[in-house]
């Protein structure tokens, strides 16, 4: 069974896909953590919570890498969509575990990560990354939680 929230703001519509995993914060908490990374921008975000399978066969059909990853982000070509994102919970425990934080403080990151992609920001080149850590470090300082980058 399927666990989902829908929250509406003036101009935007968030559906969180839970997938029944029991070690996710609240959905009221990644709605805020969607939000932060959303800003001011318009569109639904429809975030996926997804199983290291589903995580490899998105991987492999959209950037050819034959391996699960922690986030995917799908940017919509709607205006009223900024798009989709997936977020391996596997991966991310695994990473949390191994980077000695907490699941929490790297799912708010993941979440914004990929909000952030879904905003247009990138990590392409390294004008980019700087410019799209730094947004990441300041938005998770403003919740609370460490720069993952240190």
């Amino acid at each position: 069974m399927v666990t989902s929230v829908q929250a509406e703001t003036a101009s935007r519509e968030i559906v969180i896909d839970l997938a029944n995993n029991p070690d996710i914060p609240s959905k009221k908490t990644i709605h805020t953590w969607v939000e932060l990374a959303s800003e001011a921008s318009d569109g639904d975000v429809f975030l996926n919570f997804v199983d290291i399978h589903e995580s490899r066969r998105l991987n492999q059909a959209f950037r050819d890498i034959d391996e699960p990853t922690n986030v995917l982000s799908f940017p919509a070509q709607r205006e009223d969509v900024l798009g989709d994102v997936a977020i391996c919970v596997d991966v991310a425990k695994a990473e949390a575990e191994v980077q000695d934080k907490s699941l929490d403080s790297h799912l708010a990151h993941l979440v914004i990560h990929g909000v952030l992609h879904l905003r247009g920001f990138d990590h392409v080149n390294e004008q980019d990354a700087d410019d799209m850590e730094r947004t990441e470090v300041a938005l998770l300082e403003s919740i609370g939680v460490a720069n993952p980058y240190e």
